[in-house]
């Protein structure tokens, strides 16, 4: 049995046509190790005045769902509260995780937070494998084309 894949779930809290998942399948099977799905109640967000009581329904309805999903493949969410900076790494080391995959995400704090996380992880040697799949168009690629320059 090799390593087991970390797969953080953040907005896409589905099954369905999920790039993070579907890389962490991927790795899982290659390793031979399991997918542990996770996502991380971040005080950023919990703490906040953001999150409005209907947008705090909705998180807690889909993640109820994904839960639920994920039991009818014999799985299930593993939730976490803290900081993602220091709960992912803790979650990696008590899963065995080689790999931790994540969908990229476009926003100032997120980048900020991915890279912290990233940083972290591979300094404890776990592959981060981050996948496009929250926007339309893959953002790298756009900027790359107009050589990081508005249209």
């Amino acid at each position: 049995m090799g390593p087991n894949v970390v797969v953080w779930f953040r907005k896409a809290l589905r099954l369905h046509d999920n790039a993070a998942l579907c890389a962490a399948v991927e790795d899982a099977s290659r390793s031979g190790g399991t997918v542990i799905p996770v996502f991380c109640l971040d005080p950023h967000f919990v703490n906040s005045r953001k999150v409005g009581p209907l947008r705090w329904r909705f998180l807690l309805e889909a993640m109820d769902d994904l839960h639920r999903q994920l039991q009818k493949c014999n799985s299930g969410l593993f939730v976490l509260q803290g900081a993602a900076s220091s709960e992912l790494p803790q979650a990696c080391k008590h899963f065995s995780a080689g790999t931790i995959c994540f969908e990229k995400d476009t926003e100032s704090f997120a980048r900020t937070r991915d890279a912290d996380v990233t940083r972290t992880v591979e300094g404890l040697g776990v592959k981060v494998r981050e996948c496009h799949g929250h926007t339309l168009y893959n953002m790298d690629h756009l900027l790359q084309r107009c050589a990081h320059k508005p249209p």
